[in-house]
């Protein structure tokens, strides 16, 4: 019982505390009375607490000093007039003959060696740098590759070779049918050459070499290639009977058609290390 007499003697002190200050009741804080303003001036309750928030700056900050403006519509100004520079890697879609070697014809410099084929024009559909590369590929626009020469130079050239792509061609009345499935691939051949010149020998139409193809297959052949052409029915039905009468790839009216040249070119450069380049030919249709 003493203790809750205690206790409650106790509240009924901090409550007079709570509404006197000094013996002077000073009522509630009204909003815009200075008076009423509790001011600390206590060092130990003045102390923070926490850090001082960091203000990042912006990522792009809009100058107002003047000066700056102008210096900024100085530098677009230079940037708009001088365009940024070509990469090295963008090169020309067509090849380009090497400074002081003379003739025409199609130049592929790659960075060991230099290939250069006379009388020949082609074109490229992609972008190529033959200094950054192994191999590069043309389509034939104009010239004449047999019995053509393919002159290298550069680098010490151990071994160059050749090899090609055929294809079959029916052509007749009825028109032209490209069978791609009936041609071969030949294996590589070493060209004899010397003085860096190498003779390109083999592509006459009547040493091209083929493979034996059954006769179901070029009948197939011939039979799809009309259909992938969208031709009437009619058509393709006297193409199939065309092609009951054929029995080989070089009966008319097929013949065998160049498709594709390459060529490959084995050495070592300067330092020792041995590489190896290639360039491929397509032949028009």
């Amino acid at each position: 019982m003493n203790k809750i007499k205690a206790g409650c003697y106790l509240l009924l002190l901090l409550c007079a505390a709570c509404n006197t200050e000094g013996g002077k009741n000073r009522g509630p804080i009204v909003l815009g009375d200075t008076s009423t303003i509790v001011t600390e001036t206590e060092e130990k309750y003045l102390t923070n607490f926490v850090d001082d928030i960091q203000v990042l700056p912006r990522e792009a900050e809009v100058p107002t000093d003047t000066s700056s403006l102008a210096a900024a519509d100085t530098t677009r100004a230079t940037d708009t007039a001088t365009p940024p520079p070509v990469a090295a890697s963008e090169e020309p879609l067509l090849p380009v003959a090497p400074a002081g070697d003379a003739g025409d014809g199609l130049h592929v410099n790659f960075k060991e060696v230099q290939v250069f084929l006379p009388g020949i024009e082609a074109k490229s559909f992609r972008n190529q740098n033959p200094a950054r590369s192994n191999g590069v590929s043309y389509q034939l626009t104009d010239g004449n590759i047999r019995g053509n020469v393919l002159k290298i130079t550069g680098a010490t050239v151990t071994r160059v070779s050749q090899r090609y792509i055929t294809t079959v061609i029916a052509k007749n009345e009825l028109g032209t049918l490209n069978l791609e499935s009936l041609g071969t691939t030949t294996e590589w051949r070493q060209l004899q050459g010397r003085n860096g010149s190498y003779t390109i020998s083999g592509l006459e139409p009547q040493r091209l070499q083929t493979r034996n193809v059954p006769a179901a297959n070029i009948r197939n052949a011939i039979s799809r290639a009309a259909r992938r052409q969208r031709l009437s029915r009619q058509t393709v039905q006297k193409w199939e009977q065309v092609a009951r009468r054929i029995t080989s790839v070089r009966q008319k009216p097929l013949s065998l058609a160049l498709r594709s040249v390459m060529w490959k070119v084995e050495g070592r450069d300067a330092r020792g290390r041995s590489f190896t380049k290639q360039v491929r030919l397509d032949m028009p249709l």
